[in-house]
Parts: C-alpha cells; structure tokens; sequence
C-alpha cells in the first residue's frame, strides 16, 4: 500500500510541474500530502523517504536532509538516496565533504551510475581538482554515451577557453551551483 502511495505521489509529482520544473503552492501541498500517506503507511520504506525528501528539497532543506538521510539508513544500498543525498548536500552547499562520500558510496554500489559520476564531477569543481573532474565526467560517458549533461560538461571542459571556464550542467542543480563552481574553476586556470 506504501508503494502505491509512493508510485502515486512520483506521477503526480512529475506531471504537475510546471514548464521550468518548478511546482505551484497548490502542487507542492498535493505532493507533500501523498508522500506523507506513503511515509505514514511504511516507516520502514526508503522510497518514499527518498522522493519525499528530493520534493523537499527545493523548499525546505533540513527536513529534506533528514528524509534523505533515513531513506540511505533504511536501505544502504540504495544508489539513488545515496546521490540524491549526495546532489542535496553540494547543490545547497550544506556539507561538500559528506556529499563526495555519498557520491563515492552510490558509485561504490554502482560503480557505472553515469549520473552520480556527472555530479561528483561538478562537486569536485569546487576543489578545483581537474584530473577526477575529467575522470568522473568520461565516466559519465563511458556508462552513458549520451548523458546530455556529461556532454554539455566535457563540451565546456574541452572548449578553446580552456577548463577554467566550466560551469557544471548535471540537469537538477545546474542553476544553483553553476556560477559558484565556474568562479572555483576560473581559480583554476589562472593557476595553471
């Protein structure tokens, strides 16, 4: 029954939103409302911990982390919290550190995830550590040759202004997080 919940507030979600992603007051109650249900039903179940907390996400980033944070307790294996958690932590730039083990932790369940490979690359843009930004992003491709925000980053890696102009794509926190890392990485090539 859980699941039910669970698979309904996904569909619901995703097809409430609006053009650019985002979703209205009314449309976010309505999401909240059927995660809760899920929640409610299976305390157990990390899935719906999971969705609920990526929906909290974009509002409400402590009680996100901490739905992102059961969802990796109840089921450590889980790729998918682990790099939601992961993209959480780096995208509200909460805790870089925690977000890269959680990155490493999703790749060590999946070493071929080309999404959480795309996003610890631009998290590692914040070090400025270009040798794994480039490995992580050809990892992206290599497990997904047409993963559009891998492309877009090794395009942006690889273009004739060199590596310091890359601004991280990885889809959901490609705005927040864009202009901060192309300052880190704009460090990085004055250096070099």
């Amino acid at each position: 029954n859980a699941k039910l919940w669970h698979n309904l507030a996904h569909v619901t979600c995703k097809s409430e939103r609006a053009q650019d992603g985002t979703l209205g007051k009314a449309e976010m109650k309505k999401c909240k409302k059927l995660y809760k249900k899920a929640v409610s039903l299976s305390p157990d179940f990390a899935d719906a911990y999971s969705g609920y907390g990526i929906l909290l996400g974009e509002t409400e980033t402590q009680t996100a982390r901490q739905m992102l944070e059961t969802a990796v307790h109840l089921d450590p294996q889980n790729k998918l919290g682990h790099k939601n958690l992961a993209d959480l932590l780096a995208r509200k730039q909460i805790d870089f550190p925690a977000s890269k083990i959680f990155y490493e932790n999703a790749l060590r369940i999946d070493p071929t995830y080309a999404d959480a490979h795309n996003n610890y690359g631009n998290t590692l843009l914040m070090d400025r550590d270009m040798k794994k930004v480039e490995y992580h992003y050809r990892q992206a491709l290599r497990f997904d040759p047409q993963h559009p925000n891998a492309l877009e980053n090794m395009g942006k890696f690889f273009s004739p202004k060199g590596r310091g102009e890359v601004k991280a794509s990885s889809g959901e926190h490609q705005d927040t997080k864009g202009e901060k890392l192309g300052k880190a990485a704009k460090k990085t090539s004055k250096e070099v």
